[in-house]
């Protein structure tokens, strides 16, 4: 019963029980498993044929049923009391063509709906557990109940007639093969899919672990040998036949590394629309359909999203923000992030020339540290041996040096400054207001269509510098027609552990409300219903909220703001936005202060350098100022996805529209490359 989290509850209500004897009632609620050596909770699942012929079936009991959905209807409201709620039928099918009607309410309907829409007419299949039978006319249907149901969905199935087999004998064998010995003995699997013939256990490649290999109470590694190993080795073989022959070089050179246990220092460069994430793809399904670990992290939040399994190189590897030439990551030896590293075969490291080399240098130092005992042969060797790949594109925006890149001062005779002539299609020629003309151009017809997350998340404004950006969103703001919420934050300065400074009686919080710095909002938001906004941290970038990502909001409230997720793959999902406590890690700042708002900033336009990862049908590049670092030209028209969707409004020095944009590159970036 210990990977079943049920909260206390004192009240008394009609109670509910499930047959693995945990008790429900009305007010009791039921989180998912946290134990890493559980994919999922216990199921006892009921066949079709005893609720079609109402064998055994007790309307005060919770149990469990598995199937796909066959048919379904409208989402439908139903108003109770003063509360309206939403529900749907769904049709269900078991693997002997029994059907079973299920009604879905409330999250269920919110869970299952972008699986419909993106199904492709592939199979969804749908584990509901916790819920209750209900009698409608001669039969039995089931619906979700209360806040104890659950719902787990898989629409990634092969088309064939014995999906459901597969499914559930390999889900059978990596749940046994993980189950503490105590918990071997419970009936998991109750149901009429026992007729599964014995053999058929061989087809499919159980996660076997060797006890004195790997570790079963280290989470980390847990989280990376959870793969369907067999649904991996289908999609290697289906990427690998595609790779074109420079991509299959590329590829063969770095997995024989991996192979043979070598060390390998690799880079991988490229520009946008090369398919390095494909080579990623094929890399990673290759070694995880083995049984072994591969680590994928990209240096932002968006970027991490593209990578199976990603994670940013910070959270991931536990790197200082401000990294100086001296500093290590925080991982010491013994601990389980040190033992997953010594398990990893390969890092993929994706986005690289956005981090400044101190990082690449703190890592270093630390896998020299972790993995010094493993082949003392490999000390002179970067990353001590581990093999690593790099990717990514040097016309990209670089790390942020104030004043300075690479050896050289901006301004000196290796940059490139120079003005890029701009088609006439693209040109925004004549207009009174700049910012309505940049509005009109990007979100035509506002007001038809502000409440619209199609049109929404599709369409951004770009401008170099912070100050544009806010001038652009606080008009896109007053705009809406709907209510406005201030948002306030608290600005308080950060003690020291080892002496009192005294800094609070200096730095008032009127003082702290009125700096602006990279990576925390201002001290004042003004949000309504229906506008976009980005976060500005990682919050659960296994739940697509990761510092980038888009939202528009659908409910503001004091302490949480309710919002939908606008692309990636989990748009559509409603999430909750809360108040953190932030503090900047701008190094010019002498001191240390701590705000308490919530991490979001408004995004009908945003800067140039936080569009990176970002991919828009519509985008309107508002150059009032000129770009004034390496790559940001390239990567503001490179975010738009096609031609007819760029709109540009450039002014010259004098304050005149003109054709013309600067352009600037440093040319020492590409002075060492190859080819």
């Amino acid at each position: 019963m210990a990977n079943f989290i049920v909260c206390q509850n004192k009240e008394r209500f009609n109670t509910t029980k499930h047959r693995l004897m945990l008790t429900f009632t009305q007010r009791t609620t039921v989180a998912e498993t946290i134990d890493p050596l559980f994919p999922m909770n216990i199921f006892e699942l009921r066949p079709y044929h005893q609720l079609i012929n109402k064998v055994d079936v007790n309307e005060s009991e919770l149990f469990d049923v598995i199937g796909e959905i066959v048919n379904f209807s409208e989402v439908q409201t139903q108003k109770q009391g003063e509360i309206t709620r939403k529900y749907m039928d769904i049709e269900l099918e078991d693997d002997e063509r029994n059907k079973l009607s299920a009604t879905f309410w409330g999250e269920f309907v919110d869970q299952v709906i972008p699986h419909i829409l993106s199904s492709n007419n592939q199979p969804i299949i749908v584990v509901m557990q916790l819920i209750k039978a209900h009698k409608f006319q001669d039969s039995y249907s089931v619906r979700n109940t209360w806040n104890t149901s659950k719902l787990w969905i898989n629409p990634t199935f092969p088309q064939s007639e014995e999906f459901k087999h597969d499914y559930f004998l390999f889900e059978i064998v990596a749940l046994r093969g993980l189950l503490k010995p105590s918990l071997n003995k419970v009936s998991l699997f109750r149901m009429s899919y026992r007729r599964v013939a014995e053999e058929r256990y061989t087809i499919f490649q159980r996660p076997v672990f060797n006890e004195e290999e790997v570790d079963n109470t280290n989470r980390l590694i847990c989280e990376e040998l959870r793969y369907n190993r067999c649904s991996l080795s289908k999609e290697h073989e289906q990427l690998l036949v595609k790779l074109t022959s420079e991509q299959k070089l590329v590829y063969d050179r770095i997995i024989k590394s991996v192979n043979e246990d070598k060390s390998g220092f690799f880079f991988l460069y490229g520009h946008g629309g090369t398919e390095k994430t494909f080579i990623w793809r094929t890399l990673s399904s290759a070694i995880r359909c083995k049984g072994d670990i591969v680590l994928t992290i990209a240096s932002s939040g968006i970027a991490s999203l593209l990578l199976p399994g990603g994670r940013t190189t910070h959270s991931r590897f536990a790197i200082p923000l401000n990294a100086t030439e001296d500093s290590t990551c925080n991982i010491k030896q013994g601990t389980p992030l040190s033992k997953l590293i010594v398990k990893t075969k390969l890092i993929i490291r994706d986005e690289a020339p956005m981090m400044h080399r101190y990082c690449f240098e703190a890592l270093d130092r630390t896998l020299r540290d972790i993995l010094r005992f493993k082949d003392a042969s490999n000390l002179d060797r970067p990353f001590e041996g581990k093999p690593v790949v790099l990717g990514g594109d040097f016309r990209q925006i670089l790390p942020v040096i104030p004043k300075a890149i690479g050896d050289g001062i901006i301004g000196n005779s290796v940059d490139g400054i120079d003005k890029v002539h701009i088609p006439d299609d693209l040109i925004i020629n004549n207009c009174d207001d700049s910012i309505c003309a940049i509005v009109e151009s990007t979100y035509p017809d506002f007001l038809s269509h502000c409440s619209d997350i199609t049109y929404l998340e599709q369409r951004g404004i770009l401008a170099p510098t912070l100050d544009m950006v806010e001038s652009i969103n606080e008009y896109m703001v007053s705009v809406n027609n709907s209510q406005p919420k201030i948002f306030f934050s608290s600005d308080t300065i950060c003690m020291s552990d080892d002496a009192f400074t005294g800094l609070e009686h200096v730095h008032t919080p009127e003082f702290l409300n009125t700096i602006k710095c990279y990576g925390i909002p201002n001290h004042v938001i003004t949000l309504k219903v229906g506008v976009p906004v980005m976060l500005l941290r990682n919050i659960d970038p296994s739940s697509g909220l990761c510092n980038g990502t888009r939202l528009i909001i659908t409910r503001l409230g004091n302490r949480v703001i309710e919002a939908k997720i606008l692309s990636g793959n989990m748009a559509g999902q409603k999430v909750f936005i809360p108040r953190m406590s932030l503090t900047p890690s701008d190094a010019r700042i002498p001191f240390k202060f701590q705000q308490r708002q919530f991490p979001i900033v408004v995004s009908f336009a945003m800067t140039i350098n936080k569009s990176q990862g970002q991919s828009l049908s519509h985008v309107g590049l508002y150059l009032k100022k000129s770009v004034f670092t390496h790559g940001q030209l390239y990567i503001a028209l490179s975010r738009v996805t096609k031609r007819k969707g760029l709109k540009i409004l450039v002014y010259d020095d004098d304050g005149e529209i003109s054709n013309e944009a600067i352009n600037v590159v440093y040319k020492e970036v590409f002075r060492n490359l190859l080819g």
